[in-house]
């Protein structure tokens, strides 16, 4: 048997719960963490498009008043 078989059958059952729930709430807070930096980086994203879409609609003005400038 391994060294964790023999800890957990010689642990009591309000061990046991203790860590289940332990480990449950580990897995959530690490999700938590992950979702939140995933989310962080999606709104960095957003803010680049943002950018780059009102530079294009700029670019796409000044393209326009340029043909209407040289059409006098």
């Amino acid at each position: 048997m391994t060294a964790f078989t023999i800890f957990m059958q010689n642990l009591s059952v309000r061990g046991k719960l203790f860590s289940g729930f332990g480990a449950i709430l580990f897995i959530l807070v690490l999700i938590s963490w992950l979702s939140y930096n995933a989310l962080e980086n999606l709104s960095s994203r957003f803010q680049l498009v943002a950018n780059v879409s009102e530079a294009n609609l700029l670019i796409s003005e000044a393209r326009q008043q340029e043909k209407n400038f040289l059409l006098r």
